[in-house]
């Protein structure tokens, strides 16, 4: 047997914090994003600053991308603990109605 157990409680109530988390690491993308765009005319046009500019960009791009994924990664865990939770307790409904019928019940 599995050593996984799940709180019945805590369960359906820590879905929507991962969802909330995704939705604030997506806004805080957003102002990172804007801050990102900002900074890219700051090296100026002479040779040291397009040699910055060669390098910052793509890491500026590459951050950006790598927020992104865990924006939508961190969604997707509260999607699937939800789905988790509503299988759990559907699972538990089956099971108390299963053992009523059985005459295990009231």
């Amino acid at each position: 047997m599995s050593d996984f157990h799940v709180d019945p409680d805590r369960l359906p109530k820590a879905a929507p914090k991962f969802t909330d988390a995704g939705a604030d690491l997506a806004a805080a993308l957003t102002a990172l994003r804007s801050v990102l765009a900002e900074c890219t005319a700051m090296c100026g046009d002479d040779e040291q600053g397009r040699i910055f500019a060669k390098g910052y960009d793509p890491a500026a791009k590459t951050i950006a991308e790598s927020l992104t994924f865990a924006s939508t990664a961190v969604k997707g865990v509260g999607s699937a603990v939800q789905v988790m939770a509503d299988n759990y307790e559907e699972l538990e409904d089956k099971g108390t109605r299963a053992t009523r019928t059985n005459g295990g019940g009231r």
